[in-house]
């Protein structure tokens, strides 16, 4: 019995409240925790997009044998250095020869230099 005949609650009642709480409070911090693990799933996915994206432009136009020229959109801003393209906490290595940079987001435009290294600009 929940009341006693004075209308009191029991202890075994105040114990049962108790136990509901803390499991909607347990089961509240996993489902934050899932939706922040989706999150931050999604961003590495664009981060790791726009990084293969960069990574094959760069081949691309280092492999041509002509003045070649590529206007494209880039989802994250990005940073080139040495051989290694950074976009977020992701980041890949590519081949070839590209300048140094950091790039924002946005339509850029990529093209060979007459030293033969690839170099971005805003479009």
């Amino acid at each position: 019995m929940f009341y006693n005949s004075r209308g009191q609650l029991s202890t075994e009642a105040l114990f049962a409240v108790i136990i509901i709480l803390l499991l909607a409070v347990v089961v509240s911090a996993f489902a934050l925790q899932e939706n922040n693990e989706a999150v931050l799933l999604s961003g590495n996915a664009v981060s790791k997009e726009s990084c293969e994206k960069l990574a094959s432009i760069i081949y691309h136009i280092s492999n041509s044998n002509a003045k070649a020229s590529i206007v494209f959109d880039l989802e994250s801003n990005a940073s080139i250095s040495a051989s290694t393209i950074t976009v977020g906490s992701y980041y890949c290595e590519f081949l070839g020869n590209a300048q140094g940079s950091s790039l924002n987001a946005g339509k850029l435009r990529a093209f060979k230099n007459s030293q033969g290294v690839v170099v971005f600009e805003q479009a």
